[in-house]
């Protein structure tokens, strides 16, 4: 008995273009949000899809907190944190606390340019 050795052609899908590298933790597209520090994914994705409001995140050294870390979140012109409506910028220690304070951005009419931005 003779045992016949066959080689099969393996089909390979073609190859396609490598992707671009991401944009670095400093980098964003442009009207998109602006990253520094280590951001959670979690944060990441809530201000990519408000990014419309949020114009600049970091993660980092902390002001007034205990544990010396906090996030910063600059907000874009026409938008106010809820609990006062005259400031563009929310400070929090924990992802929690951010994440709950930018869940209530709201239109800000604190001057002309804010009022100027709903109006159109």
């Amino acid at each position: 008995m003779t045992i016949k050795i066959t080689r099969r052609k393996i089909r390979t899908a073609p190859r396609r273009a490598p992707r671009p590298a991401p944009a670095g933790p400093e980098a964003a597209l442009p009207g998109g949000v602006r990253y520094t520090g280590p951001i959670p994914a979690r944060l990441r994705a809530f201000c990519d899809r408000h990014a419309h409001q949020i114009a600049e995140v970091h993660a980092g050294d902390g002001y007034c907190t205990e544990s010396g870390f906090a996030y910063d979140v600059l907000l874009k012109t026409g938008w106010c944190d809820y609990c006062n409506p005259t400031c563009h910028t929310i400070i929090e220690p924990t992802l929690a606390d951010v994440l709950a304070v930018l869940r209530g951005v709201e239109p800000c009419e604190c001057d002309e340019e804010c009022r100027a931005v709903h109006q159109k």
